[in-house]
């Protein structure tokens, strides 16, 4: 059995949404650097709290997008090393404690 990891933003990146939240701009603010994501890796962006679990995002995702639960296991798995080799993303062992600030920065 696999242990439950729940991932969540990077401290260090800044983020803002446009078009609701359809696009999301990330800013590095270590590196200096921008990424953009497209409409499902900004969902699952927005779903990575700390506070809930891979599996949790990934049934989230399941609801709002016309995919095989493999489709979307398969580009999730894509999408977390590109944001894990990026620094992008962290993942902990057990959910985070809330942020009284979790809006974007």
């Amino acid at each position: 059995m696999r242990p439950v990891v729940y991932p969540q933003r990077a401290p260090q990146v800044s983020y803002e949404c446009f078009q609701g939240e359809e696009e999301v701009l990330l800013l590095d603010l270590q590196a200096n650097r921008y990424y953009t994501l497209n409409e499902t890796a900004a969902a699952f962006w927005m779903l990575a709290d700390g506070r809930r679990s891979w599996a949790e995002i990934t049934a989230a995702l399941q609801e709002g997008y016309e995919v095989t639960a493999e489709e979307l296991t398969e580009a999730l798995a894509r999408l977390r090393e590109e944001l894990m080799e990026a620094g992008l993303l962290t993942e902990h062992e057990s959910p985070v404690e809330a942020e009284e600030d979790s809006e974007p920065q």
